[in-house]
């Protein structure tokens, strides 16, 4: 049997947002079956000149869901 591959991505740029929470909600209520990864993404700029972070962090930070598809419903 053949199955393809389903990735599925997320951005919000907060954790409170709705959408985070919609799209879990989606996800597990469908008939097919995921796994679900939820990761916070901090941006840091970089010096490269001498190889390190800048010494003021002035970040952004977004969150990032992935859910692959590992079964369909009956």
């Amino acid at each position: 049997m053949y199955w393809s591959v389903a990735k599925i991505r997320s951005f919000s740029s907060g954790i409170s947002d709705e959408q985070n929470k919609k799209f879990y909600n989606q996800l597990i209520q469908s008939d097919a079956r995921f796994t679900i990864e939820t990761v916070e993404c901090l941006v840091r700029n970089w010096d490269l000149k001498v190889v390190r972070p800048f010494s003021r962090m002035l970040g952004h930070t977004g969150f990032i869901t992935f859910a692959r598809l590992i079964g369909r419903g009956t």
